[in-house]
């Protein structure tokens, strides 16, 4: 398993991991004008769920005085409440979807999500970015609206990204389906990668791979934060306490 081909290194750990690890709040931006047609005007619009899952995830990811362990654990638990995982899972295996059982089907949306948080979280937590603005929301079919947002990162270039969003059946507000990097789309992107495997393989191929990667990426992560809080103990005097303290 790898990062999604076709998608220009630095660019695609930027925007899939600074824009898939979102937060859940929707508080409407004040400096956000209101998008006409959007959803009931007391319900926060595809646009203002954007502005404020970015400023949510900016400010735990430039929150320098915390861990990366205490930055991860704070973001990952966000991205079961801001990304709809079942339907891009569907949009990602498609026909193939119905090659699994509904066990199956259950454990690739949780193994994918996971993929997703622990692929790309370390990266961006690394990646020196100044802000990131919305500039566009339109409309699309079926009641899905586009976002688009640029990523302003002086040192590496500005990043182009557009997220797909939908509002979920069951009530529970936007959630994001889809995201295209430069254009560049990433259900398409993996849809081509796991093809590859499911073509000479059965699901529990994908699976299997699946759940290697991820264990190998957490343990990569565990052994970089240990390491990194044993450093920061070294530096504490006796007494003291190793995690800065705050809010």
């Amino acid at each position: 398993m790898s990062t999604p081909r076709s998608i220009p290194e630095p660019l695609a750990l930027l925007g899939l991991a600074i824009l898939l690890l979102g937060g859940l709040s929707v508080a409407t931006s004040a400096q956000t004008p209101p998008a006409a047609a959007q959803p009931a005007s007391e319900a926060p619009t595809a646009r203002d769920f954007v502005n404020s899952a970015i400023a949510d995830v900016t400010a735990i990811l430039k929150d320098r005085q915390s861990t990366s362990r205490s930055r991860r654990a704070r973001i990952e638990p966000l991205v079961d409440r801001w990304l709809d995982a079942e339907t891009i899972a569907k949009l990602v295996l498609a026909k193939n979807w119905k090659l699994f059982d509904e066990t199956q089907q259950q454990d690739f949306v949780a193994s994918f999500r996971r993929h997703l948080v622990l692929t790309y979280y370390r990266n961006v937590d690394r990646y020196a970015f100044e802000r990131i603005d919305v500039y566009e929301d339109r409309a699309e079919t079926k009641g899905d609206w586009t976002v688009r947002t640029r990523v302003i990162a002086p040192e590496a270039g500005d990043v182009l990204i557009d997220l797909r969003v939908r509002t979920g059946s069951d009530g529970s507000g936007w959630k994001v389906i889809d995201i295209l990097i430069e254009g560049v789309s990433l259900v398409q992107n993996f849809r081509s990668q796991f093809q590859e495997v499911l073509s000479s393989g059965k699901p529990e191929k994908l699976l299997e791979a699946l759940h290697q990667k991820n264990e190998e990426t957490l343990r990569s992560y565990e052994a970089a934060e240990a390491k990194e809080e044993a450093g920061a103990g070294a530096k504490t005097p006796p007494g003291s306490a190793g995690e800065p303290k705050g809010g």
